[in-house]
């Protein structure tokens, strides 16, 4: 259980099951599923709760677009541009997403 302002969310064990299945230079869709706080934000990928923090501003329920950066030694996500699959990212240190849990 993963539990952001009062409310709980199920979390299914850890991402391992998630980063097996990722490649660098993936492409996700996922959605903001809540706002814990300014920059820390409850995203769900492809069924998997991944707390995350960024400097970009959302709001629930916001779709987004990803690339895979990294998925060793820990997943990293950067976002991509509205038009995502002609594989440009938004060429910005604020567009970094960091997993926290």
């Amino acid at each position: 259980m993963l539990k952001l302002e009062n409310k709980e969310y199920f979390v299914e064990g850890g991402l391992e099951n998630l980063i097996k299945r990722l490649e660098k230079g993936t492409i996700l869709k996922g959605r903001i599923v809540d706002c814990a706080s300014e920059n820390r934000y409850l995203l769900r990928i492809w069924g998997y709760n991944i707390l995350t923090e960024s400097k970009k501003r959302f709001n629930k329920f916001d779709e987004v677009h990803l690339i895979v950066e990294e998925t060793t030694p820990h997943l990293i996500l950067n976002f991509a541009n509205e038009n995502s699959f002609n594989n440009e990212v938004i060429p910005s240190d604020n567009a970094i997403t960091n997993i926290l849990a």
